[in-house]
């Protein structure tokens, strides 16, 4: 018997609507699906309040090597919050949409 409780439990397809997080990130994709047709884990993430847009350009440019750096949140948060993302959400018919990114050399500059 797991006796963390449900927001402590690993997310799996069975659990993750009880996860404590769900009624947020279920809220949160609605609003950006009313405003565009893709979302992404990054919008998702900015739009909680836990990645600064300014954080997430710096990335994007190679200013930060990694996003976790700049995240407000623990990693354990993070991969809860990415875990219910994969999960069906709210019975919506999605499809993943493979994306291209350019690569970065050692130092995070996109080479010419």
């Amino acid at each position: 018997m797991d006796t963390r409780g449900p927001s402590k439990r690993r997310v799996t397809i069975a659990s993750y609507r009880e996860d404590r997080l769900f009624p947020r990130i279920e809220r949160t994709v609605a609003a950006i699906l009313e405003r565009r047709e893709v979302v992404t884990p990054v919008d998702v993430l900015v739009e909680m309040g836990l990645l600064a847009p300014e954080h997430l350009d710096d990335w994007r440019r190679g200013k930060v090597p990694y996003l976790e750096r700049v995240i407000r949140c623990n990693l354990t948060k993070l991969s809860r919050i990415l875990r219910i993302l994969r999960k069906p959400m709210a019975g919506a018919e999605t499809l993943p949409v493979a994306q291209d990114f350019p690569e970065r050399d050692f130092v995070g500059v996109v080479p010419n």
